[in-house]
């Protein structure tokens, strides 16, 4: 009998770790839809809440709160619906905390938008074990998601059919001349008839290039600042959390103490749980507010350059630093990065402050990744209008500077910052 109670104990304790996490990595949004679900059904929570969006519904009919998820009306983000698959695969909690990593990387259409060798520098794990992880994301659904590039995309649909072949390969080893419909010169290097190449590429062409594109976007959904980095009056870096657009929770104690004394059996047993989960949930959400307060008072303190100076001045900075810094394993810090801060110099993802690191080789200072995309954004913004810069002048005029960046490299941190190649500036400034 003991033995079942303690069982039943830590499993409860289990349960409530797990929510706790999910209520860490909800956005405030979200969060005001479970507070107000959980004070419908809890007779013992009062709750003064904010206005909830209209994309939320607060009806709910697990009186446990055990899936917290189900409470959004909106359309699942492509992020969302794979997060749930992870949950399924069997994973131990260390290789989901790399699919987490791997998904966050993933842009609206579900394409990688980092390396696994660049991700590995800035994560405590190595290369070798991304890309294991890496094999097991591809085989979800839809087909095609964590791709590196085209040519891996329309590889994993075709594998996902069981289509995939030596000709499939070598057809997609020359996606010029399928663009171009070139069937004789896709037969003579395939060694097939032409009817069968113009087969094959039927089946190609009714694959999705854009696995991702069919979910809700992220995009789509303001994203409410948690905390405020600002400068007092004594000119130091404060920083504030942001209560007000999370509901303000009390528990009424004096109805509990009412109720509790008269009554017995399963009523007495409804009343004791209900408290207890008013507790419990008053409890993580201050303990959400401590971590994020937490996670961003030790960002501020290693990016004091950032916030004094702006984005030029962003320091590499890893989850490893930040955590030792705030006292917490780095997964949790993780679950934190979705969240937006207010800064001086704009609203910014706690994600944005974690890069890369790359170093220059005059003055020995090190950079962060997103500190060289802004050097590359200014030179473009500042170009001459009827010479754009070639990425080759990029990397010439950033070595210059002391950073030695490959133009492959500047050609990806521009696409990633969404500007167009120097040729098409140059066709947009004429037009």
């Amino acid at each position: 009998m003991k033995q079942q109670v303690a069982q039943k104990q830590h499993l409860t304790i289990s349960q409530q770790v797990r929510q706790s996490l999910e209520l860490l990595q909800m956005q405030a949004i979200d969060l005001q839809a479970v507070v107000m679900s959980a004070s419908e059904q809890n007779p013992f929570l009062e709750v003064d809440a904010p206005v909830v969006s209209k994309t939320r519904t607060r009806t709910s009919n697990h009186s446990n709160y055990n899936d917290i998820y189900n409470l959004s009306s909106r359309p699942l983000t492509l992020k969302e619906y794979l997060a749930q698959q992870i949950q399924l695969q069997g994973l131990t909690e260390y290789q989901k905390l790399l699919a987490s990593y791997l998904t966050d990387t993933l842009d609206v259409y579900g394409y990688l938008t980092i390396s696994t060798a660049e991700l590995a520098t800035e994560i405590p794990c190595t290369e070798a074990e991304l890309e294991e992880i890496l094999y097991q994301m591809q085989k979800l659904d839809p087909a095609g998601v964590y791709a590196r590039n085209l040519r891996e995309c329309l590889r994993l649909q075709l594998q996902d059919r069981s289509l995939w072949s030596a000709i499939y390969e070598t057809m997609l080893n020359n996606l010029e001349l399928l663009a171009r419909r070139d069937w004789p010169a896709l037969a003579r290097i395939c060694r097939v008839g032409v009817e069968e190449i113009r087969h094959m590429a039927a089946n190609i062409q009714h694959l999705d290039p854009k696995p991702g594109r069919n979910f809700g976007d992220d995009s789509s959904f303001t994203l409410i600042p948690e905390a405020t980095v600002h400068i007092d009056a004594g000119q130091q870096l404060k920083v504030t959390f942001n209560r007000t657009d999370l509901p303000d929770i009390v528990i009424n104690h004096n109805l509990y103490n009412q109720v509790i004394t008269s009554a017995q059996g399963e009523e007495r047993k409804f009343y004791q749980e209900h408290y207890r989960q008013a507790q419990w949930l008053l409890k993580a959400i201050e303990q959400r507010a401590r971590t994020i307060v937490g996670v961003t008072k030790a960002i501020v303190e290693l990016q004091y350059e950032f916030f004094i100076g702006g984005i030029s001045h962003l320091k590499p900075m890893t989850l490893k630093q930040v955590a030792a810094k705030v006292g917490v394993h780095e997964s949790t810090v993780s679950r934190v990065t979705n969240k937006c801060i207010s800064t001086p110099f704009g609203i910014f993802t706690l994600k944005y402050f974690f890069a890369s690191e790359i170093r220059s080789s005059i003055y020995e200072n090190t950079y962060s990744s997103n500190a060289i995309k802004e050097k590359i954004r200014q030179l473009i913004v500042s170009e001459d209008s009827s010479k754009p810069l070639s990425d080759d002048v990029i990397a010439l005029q950033l070595r210059n500077q002391g950073l030695i960046i490959s133009r492959r490299t500047i050609a990806k941190y521009r696409e990633a910052l969404k500007l167009s190649p120097s040729h098409l500036r140059r066709i947009k400034k004429i037009i």
